[in-house]
């Protein structure tokens, strides 16, 4: 039956769909028409535009010029489809790990642990443990205080503070590579977009960005022109 919501708040029926779209992944069932009985509380954030391979490319030259674990911090998100906060908040003992075992243990988003072969990116997570905190406590011996999240590479404050720095770094990377309002989140549907060209099933690229909902994923692949090309007979 239908819900009697009418006197919900937008905060409430946003829950609800949400809600509803992780017990229709959780039992494989399509959430369209379930969805469709409750609005939205606000609008739907536009579809973000995924830069082509060649700005991809690109933007990582322009991030090569970077230092201090800058550079590094440009590119995770790319290359393994972290979300900022999972980057920001890796521990120095999880960098250090990944840098030798060829294994990123952390925490997803939800608080469910995850593990991704990190054996091609070794040498960013090598670069992000010899950066120095961004405004460290000077030491007995001279030295500056090591970092123990990543994100105080960027900023000793708060973390909302650190993503804003973060930010801030992809975006001027963007302008510089000629890619407008680069956002860091853009850079996971960037990731998941790669995997689909290079043939990676919806699943496995479903995994890789840690989502319960496979509707979800679909939402992170862009196809352009060029690959809808490869399958016209």
């Amino acid at each position: 039956p239908e819900p009697q919501i009418t006197n919900w708040t937008d905060g409430q029926r946003n829950i609800l769909r949400a809600a509803i779209v992780r017990v229709c992944g959780d039992h494989n069932i399509d959430s369209v028409k379930p969805l469709a009985k409750v609005s939205r509380g606000w609008a739907k954030a536009p579809t973000p535009r995924v830069p082509s391979e060649i700005e991809l490319e690109k933007y990582e030259e322009e991030a090569a010029k970077l230092k201090n674990g800058r550079h590094a911090l440009a590119l995770l998100s790319l290359k393994l489809g972290l979300r900022a906060e999972e980057l920001l908040n890796l521990s120095r003992q999880q960098v250090h790990r990944a840098a030798n075992s060829g294994e990123l243990r952390f925490i997803r988003k939800g608080g469910a642990e995850k593990t991704l072969p990190s054996d091609k990116v070794t040498d960013l997570f090598n670069e992000l443990l010899e950066a120095p905190r961004a405004i460290g406590r000077e030491l007995t011996d001279g030295k500056r205080q090591a970092w123990f999240r990543v994100g105080e590479i960027l900023s000793p404050g708060k973390p909302i503070t650190q993503y804003h720095a973060f930010h801030t770094l992809v975006k001027t990377v963007g302008n510089a590579a000629g890619i407008p309002k680069l956002h860091p989140h853009t850079l996971r549907h960037a990731f998941a977009t790669r995997m689909n060209r290079d043939g990676a099933p919806t699943r496995v690229i479903q995994e890789a960005l840690g989502h319960t909902s496979i509707t979800s994923t679909q939402k992170y692949v862009h196809p352009d022109a060029a690959d809808i090309g490869k399958w016209i007979r």
